[in-house]
């Protein structure tokens, strides 16, 4: 709505400025026209491929600021964050790249016990038995993260930078 005010009031500043106001209102109706057909641009910052990933590698990868991806493996010398889980039936490890100096990813990974930061300082945010937590490390830290109970720890977010 406020494109349309704004081509509106566009239009007749620039019908006046020429001096038909007429056309201005024309051109106006125009774009209105064309705005309706055009598509939305609006980012919603979901995971491109989530399902697909979800289906074959068992975790959830929900939103972020597509600064925080997962690597295909963790045999790359990329500096990654790894995920290391007792999840059944699939890896026992997610690698993850960060491009920039920070980056966001809110994500469902079950069955957690050891966190690697990487080359960046991080936080992560977890539950254990359904109590919320949150770990800060430096850059080439590692943390246990639900060790004492991995069946019920799920890995929640991961802050780069």
């Amino acid at each position: 709505m406020r494109m349309r005010a704004k081509t509106l009031w566009l239009a007749l500043a620039l019908s006046l400025v020429g001096g038909g106001a007429v056309s201005g209102v024309a051109m106006a109706t125009e774009s209105d026209a064309e705005a309706d057909t055009m598509g939305s641009l609006v980012e919603d910052y979901s995971y491109p491929g989530a399902a697909t990933i979800k289906t074959e590698r068992g975790i959830e990868l929900i939103s972020g600021d597509g600064n925080i991806t997962l690597l295909a493996d963790c045999s790359s010398s990329t500096p990654k964050i790894k995920i290391e889980t007792f999840l059944a039936g699939s890896e026992a490890m997610y690698c993850f790249a960060v491009r920039g100096d920070s980056g966001y990813l809110k994500l469902n990974v079950p069955n957690v016990y050891l966190i690697w930061s990487g080359d960046e300082p991080l936080n992560a945010k977890y539950t254990v038995d359904g109590v919320a937590g949150s770990v800060d490390l430096d850059a080439n830290r590692l943390k246990e993260v639900g060790a004492s109970s991995p069946d019920a720890s799920v890995l929640l977010e991961l802050r780069a930078g």
